[in-house]
């Protein structure tokens, strides 16, 4: 068969009728509903350092302060060859990737969030532009991912993938937690759609500029997906190799278009960060040693004055790869996916009756396995995949219903009752998490008014020396240093700092002296540090522990 027989023998059935636009605004309706219920009953406050800090530097750049944060690390001051007794307010955000604070701030600047706080310690950024912000790119990416199913295969296929991902666990908390990764999951769908018309336009052997308007667009929407996050550029290189193999007509002309299309949005970040010596990817390639057995946990981003020798950077990067995969062949990392992700698997051996569907399929499935080799997202604890999980729900419901339809395996009568079974089990979860709502909550440490009253006591041109300095930025408002590993070290921000502000219990002292031990749970300071005045945070508790460098003014009043 010739491939433009195959391909329109499988092509589906026209356009939609006014009953499936019907139903298509009942199911909008009712998607936002239901999303909005579950983010009001869910939604108790950002719980993730990346987002936090993707807010702060968002404010930042509503503020007119540029691309810029005020969480300061010790590795910063090395990095930008700093001093330490007069650092400045604020630095490049090198950690970030620049798209979806720019998105962030265009919303903030339209609302006076400084100064409104909701009484759990939501800051009402949060609750007003955040979180409706992730309802509506998970309703986008689903609507990408029923147009993509429905134009690869079929509409009960495209339904059952566009319900799986609104319901799924990782797709919830995406939308609640996920910040930056939520809009790349976006653009990862909206970017192989495009894909997928320009194929669609070569085959049905349409006008010339149709193909190199849908190629260039699937470039810039990949383009765009880099610069929201760094390890998307493994979806960006699928999409390339998938308009390679299967445009039938102006195949190079629409590849190449494609190439300088994401290089046109890409270049000009590059050598914005030059001083970082990582050429517009900032300090993300740092990430590759954190949490390695060489630099375990955050050690490596403690340190102000790190050796870095060319065997320990290489065996730190080798073990954080080994041990990234480890996690993924484990399942560890996949768990939020659900039952789907089983089908996806088992159809992967399956055969497609459309080869650039064949194409398609093992080229996710070999995005899945490169993913794990990229560094991780700073402050992030979703890894990478749930880029990749529209297409998972895709590929997953096409392999269920071909199982179903296995006359020999599954009565016609029994059908309905096992997808109807199947939607219950994806949606399990995320009920359950209706009901143990304490789950979900930031605090502890996180707490808006917490983190907000901490700062109050600290000069605002001084530095709080703090374990979660992305909150007390982002709350607070506060140039915020991280705690170095030695206490010791303190010493050298001494004429930098206004106070010590001690919140996370949870953290482990993973290379951190008895000095930090001591002062963390009993509030004994060490002698070589002027701070004697202790306040125990909350009132009644010893959870958090703020030190300061006098007896504040309005307490001697008192």
């Amino acid at each position: 068969m010739r491939k433009q027989d195959e391909y329109e023998y499988g092509l589906p059935s026209g356009l939609l009728s006014r009953g499936d636009i019907w139903q298509s605004v009942v199911a909008l309706f009712v998607a936002i509903l239901g999303l909005s219920l579950f983010a009001l009953l869910q939604f108790q406050g950002i719980r993730d350092p990346a987002v936090m800090e993707q807010a702060h530097v968002a404010h930042q750049l509503a503020s007119g302060e540029g691309f810029t944060t005020q969480v300061i690390r010790p590795f910063d001051v090395w990095l930008f060859d700093l001093s330490p007794d007069e650092l400045p307010e604020s630095i490049p955000a090198l950690w970030q990737a620049p798209l979806y604070p720019h998105v962030l701030s265009r919303l903030f600047r339209f609302m006076d969030h400084d100064t409104l706080l909701q009484g759990r310690g939501v800051l009402t950024a949060e609750a007003r532009v955040m979180v409706p912000l992730g309802i509506l790119f998970l309703l986008l990416t689903s609507m990408f991912t029923w147009l993509f199913a429905y134009a690869c295969f079929e509409k009960r296929v495209a339904n059952l993938a566009a319900l799986v991902l609104l319901i799924s666990p990782i797709s919830l908390q995406m939308m609640l937690f996920g910040g930056a990764l939520m809009l790349a999951m976006l653009l990862a769908a909206s970017s192989v759609y495009l894909g997928w018309l320009a194929i669609d336009h070569s085959f049905r052997e349409q006008k010339t500029w149709r193909i190199l308007l849908c190629a260039g667009f699937a470039g810039v929407m990949s383009g765009l997906l880099f610069l929201t996050h760094y390890a998307a550029l493994v979806v960006g290189g699928g999409i390339l190799v998938w308009l390679a193999l299967n445009l039938q007509r102006l195949r190079w002309l629409a590849v190449g278009l494609f190439l300088v299309a994401l290089l046109a949005v890409v270049l000009p970040r590059f050598g914005l960060f030059q001083e970082a010596g990582w050429w517009g990817l900032g300090a993300y390639p740092y990430n590759a040693l954190l949490e390695t057995r060489m630099f375990p946990g955050d050690s490596l981003l403690r340190e102000s004055t790190p050796v870095l020798r060319n065997w320990q950077i290489l065996q730190a990067v080798r073990e954080g790869i080994a041990d990234r995969y480890q996690q993924f062949f484990s399942g560890q990392s996949l768990v939020g996916a659900g039952i789907i992700f089983v089908f996806f698997l088992v159809g992967l051996f399956g055969r497609e009756e459309r080869h650039w569907n064949q194409h398609k399929k093992w080229i996710v499935a070999l995005a899945m396995l490169l993913l794990p080799a990229l560094p991780p997202v700073l402050g992030s604890p979703y890894g990478h995949w749930p880029i990749l999980f529209p297409f998972i729900a895709i590929f997953g419901a096409q392999a269920f219903f071909r199982i179903l339809d296995q006359e020999e395996f599954f009565d016609a009568g029994v059908r309905p009752a096992l997808c109807a079974f199947l939607i219950v089990l994806c949606v399990f979860p995320s009920a359950l998490g209706l009901v143990q709502r304490n789950t979900v909550s930031p605090y502890p440490p996180y707490h808006g008014a917490l983190q907000a009253y901490a700062t109050q006591w600290v000069p605002d041109d001084a530095f709080l020396l703090t374990d979660i300095p992305w909150a007390t930025a982002w709350y607070g408002q506060q140039p915020s240093l991280l705690w170095p590993k030695s206490v010791d070290d303190v010493e050298d921000y001494l004429a930098s700092i206004g106070g010590i502000y001690l919140a996370d219990h949870a953290i482990p002292l993973v290379g951190t002296d008895a000095g930090w031990v001591y002062m963390r749970k009993e509030g004994v300071v060490p002698e070589s540090l002027p701070f004697r005045v202790g306040l125990f945070l909350p009132a009644g508790a010893r959870e958090q522990i703020l030190l300061l460098p006098e007896v504040p003014e309005a307490e001697r009043e008192e």
